[in-house]
C-alpha cells in the first residue's frame, strides 16, 4: 500500500484537454487534494494530444483559458503552459520529467480517469512513466474489474473517494451547439468565456 507523506513536494498533474473544464474536473481535484494530502495541483492541458488527434474542438490557448477561470480562486491549483506552447505532441512522459526537473525531491500524483488508467501501458516509453509517477489517483466505477488494468499500475493506483458523474466535455459542446444552458456544469467564468468567444457553435 502507497503511503503519503507530509512533504511540501507531493504534487498532483492533472492533465487533459479540458474542451472544456467542467464542474466534475474541480471536483475531482479538491477530492485528489484531500485525500492524497497533496500541496499543489498542476492542471496540465494538452497542447497536440497525440491520443485525440482531430477531436479537440477549442483552441489550446482558448482551452488554457477557461482552466485559468476555473481555478482562479484556489490558490493550490494552477494551470501549466508547459505542453501548451510545445510544438511537439503531448507526451506525459515528457510532462513529468520536466516537473521532476522543475521542483527537487518531488513526488509526483497523476491524477486520470479509469479509461486513461487502463491504456496507459500503450502510451510513449509507459514502463519510464510508470516507474517515475508516484501515484495514480483515480475515481472507481462501480462494479469494475482490476483485472483490466496492468498489474504494475495497480501497485501504485490509489482509488479515490469519488463518485463519478455523468458529465463529459462531448455532452457540453453539444449543448452548446444546440443554444441549451450548461450554467449547472461548469464555472460561472468558464460558461461565460464560451459565450463570449463563441466556442463550441458549430461542428467541426
Amino acid at each position: 500500500m502507497v503511503k503519503f507523506v507530509d512533504n511540501p513536494f507531493d504534487i498532483g498533474l492533472y492533465g487533459g484537454t479540458f474542451d472544456p473544464v467542467h464542474n466534475v474536473h474541480i471536483e475531482l481535484a479538491y477530492t485528489a487534494l484531500k485525500f492524497a494530502n497533496l500541496k499543489k495541483i498542476i492542471f496540465v492541458p494538452a497542447g497536440i494530444p497525440p491520443h485525440k488527434k482531430g477531436k479537440v474542438f477549442a483552441s489550446a490557448e482558448d482551452r488554457y483559458n477557461m482552466l485559468l477561470l476555473a481555478t482562479q480562486n484556489e490558490p493550490m491549483f494552477s494551470v501549466t503552459r508547459f505542453e501548451v506552447e510545445s510544438k511537439n505532441p503531448s507526451f506525459t512522459i515528457k510532462t513529468i520529467e520536466h516537473f521532476l526537473n522543475l521542483y527537487k525531491n518531488v513526488n509526483i500524483h497523476l491524477i486520470t480517469g479509469l479509461d486513461t488508467l487502463i491504456d496507459i501501458p500503450n502510451w510513449y516509453h509507459a514502463d519510464e512513466l510508470i516507474e517515475k509517477i508516484h501515484t495514480f489517483l483515480v475515481a472507481k466505477r462501480p462494479n469494475f474489474m482490476e483485472k483490466k488494468i496492468s498489474p504494475h499500475i495497480l501497485l501504485k493506483t490509489i482509488w479515490l473517494p469519488f463518485e463519478p458523474k455523468n458529465i463529459a466535455s462531448h455532452q457540453i459542446r453539444l449543448l452548446v451547439m444546440q443554444g441549451k444552458d450548461i450554467k449547472d456544469l461548469v464555472p460561472v467564468s468558464v460558461e461565460r468565456y464560451i459565450h463570449e468567444h463563441r466556442l463550441y457553435r458549430t461542428k467541426k
